[in-house]
């Protein structure tokens, strides 16, 4: 394993100093101290472009040379020919060899991530859909003293008898009724839920927006505004169902409620209806252009606050990628395993298998920060699950464990690439 973890090192020693600066531990306990000597002599004669890549280049030399010693300056030291016939091979940009069938793991590398460019392609290949899911609230509030008063059979609460009641103080305290019962809305209230779950799947993750916002890659808005119009039509007939049933509710409240039941608290159809609303609308991650016109300075200080947001919201949409993926293939790894007790297969549910195979088919619509790292790792996960079926992993043991030693190797990778980062607000702009 260990002459993988070399081989890939050297072949790009841009990562591998900034790799080895940003996880010493994990790179010196995985190379022998001659890896090692090989990884310190290449550095040596490496010539980075950038500031940050003399000063990761600096760094790595220090940490390798703290782990295996030696004395006297590291730059007297030669070359050896192994070493050598590498750096040629990078100076002449030989292509890779070809990947061994079975899927393993690689060390993740940390490939340079220019958030500014990334930010630019966020902004120039994403949209925002804003939507609102509205619908009536049948959680009504009770006079709290009607409701005892009645409860006890008297006209106030005052006239009771009970020294100790006549202190309480009922305007604190709150009584709420559910007019309508929950299985009258239960289709409703399912058919928002399904939408919202399709539709986080298809955008990426910011925190930097409000709720009810989303970011869509371009790429699918004709699906997702597809979806909305389903969905719409679809909830519009649940309403109407709804309807046929809606005395049936208030014939069910009556015989719950009593003598506490309220006609007033059950409004004509035609009002429940008008709330049940869908509104959204598009919008885009730009500086007004009508601010250009009103103040040329404003709008420049605008324009480079808002790259700079871009910026950070790439790396929170690169991050949250990453979490998720890394979330849905520690989840199958976990239940493709045996129970400790029992020494038997795990109950393996097909929502594990559906989730990870959707994440991988949108992998490459939502990768818009041009994340190679993770490309790689979704790659492997796509071999893994080629022609896999539910059925298959909860018969076939040994593909069974197959799949769990690819995902045991895919998860080590993935859990280490996983950062958190908090960003600010987008200015939106209606989508004309």
């Amino acid at each position: 394993m260990s002459n993988v973890v070399i081989g890939n090192l050297l072949k790009d020693l841009g990562a591998a100093a900034k790799r080895v600066v940003s996880k010493p531990d994990v790179i010196t306990g995985s190379l022998t101290n001659i890896e090692l000597e090989q990884l310190r002599n290449a550095l040596e004669v490496y010539t980075p472009k950038s500031d940050q890549g003399i000063e990761n280049r600096t760094k790595a030399l220090e940490i390798i040379f703290d782990v295996i010693g030696g004395t006297g300056s590291p730059e007297e030291e030669p070359l050896d020919d192994t070493t050598q016939a590498l750096v040629d091979q990078l100076d002449a940009d030989t292509p890779e060899a070809p990947a061994a069938e079975e899927p393993a793991a690689e060390p993740f590398l940390g490939a340079e991530f220019d958030t500014l460019a990334a930010g630019q392609k966020i902004q120039q290949d994403t949209i925002v859909l804003e939507i609102h899911i509205r619908q009536p609230g049948f959680d009504k509030s009770i006079n709290t003293r009607g409701f005892v008063a009645k409860e006890k059979g008297i006209e106030t609460c005052d006239q009771t008898g009970d020294e100790s009641e006549k202190k309480v103080d009922y305007d604190r305290i709150a009584v709420t009724a559910k007019t309508v019962d929950k299985k009258y809305t239960k289709a409703l209230t399912s058919c928002r839920n399904e939408f919202y779950s399709w539709l986080k799947k298809k955008s990426l993750h910011s925190s930097y927006l409000a709720n009810g916002m989303f970011l869509i890659p371009i790429r699918l808005i004709g699906q997702v505004d597809d979806k909305i119009q389903d969905f719409i039509k679809e909830r519009q007939e649940l309403v109407n169902e709804f309807e046929t049933k809606y005395e049936e509710a208030k014939e069910d409240a009556k015989a719950k409620f009593g003598d506490h039941y309220d006609e007033s608290k059950y409004p004509a159809f035609t009002e429940i209806r008008s709330r049940y609303l869908v509104e959204a609308r598009w919008l885009t991650l730009n500086v007004p252009q009508a601010l250009n016109k009103i103040n040329k300075a404003i709008y420049l200080r605008e324009q480079e606050k808002m790259k700079l947001e871009l910026a950070d919201a790439a790396q929170e949409v690169r991050d949250a990628l990453r979490y998720e993926f890394n979330d849905y293939i520690s989840r199958m790894q976990e239940r493709l395993g045996k129970d400790e007790k029992t020494g038997k297969p795990k109950v393996f549910q097909h929502t594990r298998l559906d989730l990870l195979k959707e994440f991988v088919e949108t992998f490459d619509d939502r990768n818009l920060t041009g994340d190679t790292d993770l490309s790689h790792l979704v790659g492997k996960a796509k071999q893994l699950l080629n022609n896999v079926d539910l059925t298959e992993i909860r018969t076939n043991a040994t593909l069974r464990e197959t799949l769990e030693k690819g995902f045991a190797e895919i998860t080590e990778i993935s859990s280490s690439m996983i950062t958190t980062s908090k960003g600010r607000k987008f200015k939106l702009e209606d989508e004309d």
